[in-house]
């Protein structure tokens, strides 16, 4: 969640620094005379940038001058956004204007400093002038006084204040732009301090908000509509994208984008259809569904609900598949719901509830159909470079070791080959829940050797025959359990992991969705001191097939092989497998990494985990949008991967600066969309395709 800049500035001043004299205005408001002396500024209260730039920010001088600005200012649109509110402040005199954000960096996985000289409207164009810093580096206060040539205490007691604000708050980004340095003049106006925080974007991690009831949280929008005439209910943010691309190469555009998730109540299902129903132009809604946290059965039971329950229904082609698919089938059957047998005979169904002729090319792309254009990256050999270095375009440090090297000097944040590939003792933490009880059954029948289940308070129960203990403390102790299965709900998770760590577990895989980052930021950072594996969250899990799976792979789509397959999706991880062992594929490691902004093991550390497994022949991965992961691990798979890389980015079909599903399927920065990674990823090697049926096809045995 963006707050709007009045609110921004609120929490940064609840927290100790210095905002300009101010207030806001309502369109009923009537304004009476200035609390401080003009000129003012007239601000725009709209979640969007470059407000400046479009009339959105207005100087001045006169009471009358104001009445006219604020009342222009209320009506004026910018981005398809009018303000409620407008900011009234006192305008500074500005010496000088600097640049300071704390952010959460996904892809490092830590908060980090952003500083430089120079603020205002242009700084991203001067992104080679930004200092870098992580939190908690020693001497920061020091650096950045020196960088800004200002006073070192003043600035210090600057930076407290906003960590404060940032880690109390739960952000994801804290930004001031900008700082601004006031003349000798104003000092006296703002306590004697010479630092301004003159303008600030906040964005509240809405996975946190169970922990913050004093923000005005928007309501949950499930469903995104997107103007098309084609419906779409998907389980996971994965399939919902690759779906909604396939739809865009057969010619035709998707109405909406939803996710539902990992399960979804009837009363909520049927709502869904209803409201992409009534979304204008829309002809017929596709249910592509892959079960694995999620059950066919469930799904079915809505579908036959919304059949009675909404009148004018438009026309359904349903493709399931996955847990209890047999048992939806006979479900709909007895109810008279056909089902389809797979993704392209319900699009061809679609294009003629739509009126369209039906193509021979429906799963193959076209790039006259797809919303974004790849993108020509400069340069003979262009590298993608993360904010590791002090200086932003500065010389780089050298590339990564050897994949050897690394693995003599036990280097990277996991070296997990030992734990993911052999099979483990495993307690599953929350095993006596709904879904900790049920997929416990299905790893037991996959050969996982499960030991312990963990629920406080349950000591003495079994499942399934598996011994429950009040803390994974006691399970190892007396299982001598080594990996651990995470069932509990995001708000106990974090401390769940921590457990697990302190009880020296050395590999977690964590299924829950919807942990806050900061919560994610600190487990990493326990694992890592540790040395201990953590795959997720937000995850199917992983499997080795014929041997053991932690997580919630279906076994039965599997099978043994070569071929090593990583992905941010839980359903598409589901629907390649299934596809590849169709085609006579086999797998050797199936790894569902999580599509959460702060995962745990990345796309590069399970790709140094698949070059070094003398069992893997290639590798297949599947990204989204969103973050520089896919990015990062195609220059690995240049400088480091031997074995053949095929590549699928879904997400070409979806706008820009909206997020899909997964916290981390946000299109924001150059270089995150599909197109922009699949450019990006070919121009290093991967075999890079445009949709699910396309990667298949090109794959061979």
């Amino acid at each position: 969640m963006q707050l709007l800049e009045y609110q921004a500035k609120t929490l940064v001043q609840d927290a100790g620094a210095t905002i300009p004299n101010g207030f806001i205005v309502r369109p009923e408001d009537t304004l009476g005379e200035l609390p401080f002396p003009f000129p003012a500024v007239v601000k725009s209260q709209v979640p969007v940038g470059g407000r400046g730039k479009l009339g959105g920010v207005k100087l001045v001088h006169t009471q009358e001058e104001l009445e006219k600005t604020r009342r222009e200012i209320e009506q004026l649109e910018i981005k398809g956004h009018t303000p409620s509110v407008v900011l009234i402040e006192q305008a500074l005199d500005i010496d000088r204007e600097l640049y300071l954000s704390l952010r959460v960096n996904r892809d490092l996985r830590r908060v980090e400093w952003l500083a430089a000289k120079e603020g205002g409207v242009e700084i991203e164009s001067r992104g080679e002038h930004v200092m870098v810093i992580p939190y908690n580096t020693p001497d920061t206060a020091k650096k950045l006084a020196d960088l800004f040539s200002t006073d070192t205490q003043q600035l210090a007691e600057l930076l407290a204040s906003l960590e404060r604000c940032f880690f109390d708050n739960d952000l994801l980004l804290l930004e001031i732009n900008p700082l601004v340095i006031c003349s000798k003049t104003d000092l006296e106006q703002n306590r004697g301090r010479e630092l301004v925080c003159a303008d600030a974007k906040v964005m509240v991690d809405d996975n946190a908000r169970f922990r913050h009831n004093n923000f005005d949280w928007p309501k949950t929008q499930a469903i995104k509509p997107l103007g098309g005439t084609i419906g779409v209910i998907a389980n996971g943010a994965g399939m919902a994208m690759s779906t909604m691309d396939t739809i865009y190469a057969a010619g035709a555009r998707p109405a909406n984008f939803l996710d539902i998730g990992g399960g979804t109540g009837e009363d909520v299902f049927v709502k869904n259809l209803r409201e992409i129903t009534d979304l204008p132009g829309v002809t017929s809604i596709i249910v592509n569904i892959f079960a694995g946290i999620t059950r066919c059965d469930d799904i079915a039971r809505g579908i036959i609900a919304a059949k009675k329950q909404i009148p004018g229904l438009v026309p359904l082609f349903i493709r399931l598949e996955g847990t209890n698919r047999d048992k939806a089938a006979e479900l709909l059957r007895q109810a008279g719901v056909e089902l389809q047998p797979d993704l392209r005979t319900c699009i061809g169904l679609a294009l003629q509830a739509d009126g369209r002729p039906q193509t021979e090319d429906i799963g193959k792309s076209q790039d006259a159909q797809m919303p974004h254009k790849w993108v020509t990256l400069g340069g003979a050999d262009p590298k993608y470079v993360s904010s590791d270095e002090t200086i932003l375009g500065a010389d780089r440090a050298a590339g990564p070791a050897s994949s050897e090297l690394r693995r003599e000097s036990g280097a990277g944040a996991y070296d997990g080959s030992e734990h993911i590939l052999a099979s483990q003792l495993v307690v599953v933490q929350g095993i006596t829940g709904h879904h900790g009880a049920f997929h416990t059954e299905q790893m037991l029948k996959a050969g996982t050797k499960i030991v312990a289940g963990v629920t406080p308070g349950k000591a003495g129960e079994t499942v399934h025959g598996i011994p429950v203990y009040d803390t994974v403390d006691e399970a190892v102790k007396k299982q001598s359990a080594t990996a651990s299965v995470i069932f509990v709900p995001a708000r106990f998770a974090k401390d769940a992991m921590l457990e697990a760590i302190d009880a020296g577990i050395k590999l977690i895989v964590c299924i829950t969705e919807a942990i806050p980052v900061h919560d994610m930021l600190a487990v990493h950072q326990a694992a890592e001191q540790k040395n201990v594996t953590v795959v997720g969250p937000n995850c199917p899990g992983l499997i080795v097939p014929g041997s053991h799976k932690l997580g919630i792979i279906a076994a039965h789509i599997t099978t043994p092989g070569h071929t090593t397959i990583i992905s941010r999706s839980g359903t598409l991880t589901y629907e390649l497998a299934d596809a590849l062992s169709k085609k006579g594929i086999g797998q050797r490691l199936i790894l569902g990494i999580g599509g959460d902004p702060v995962q745990g093991m990345t796309f590069t550390e399970a790709l140094e985990l698949a070059e070094n497994d003398p069992e893997t022949d290639q590798i297949v991965l599947v990204g989204e949008i969103g973050g520089e992961g896919e990015n990062l691990a195609a220059d690995f798979v240049a400088e480091q991967v031997t074995k053949p890389v095929y590549g699928l980015v879904v997400g070409h079909s979806l706008p820009a600066g909206q997020t899909f599903g997964h916290a981390g399927a946000i299109v924001g920065s150059k270089g995150e969309s599909a197109a922009d990674k699949t450019a990006y990823m070919t121009s290093k090697g991967i075999r890079m395709n445009e949709t699910l049926d396309e990667l298949i096809s090109s794959m061979g045995s």
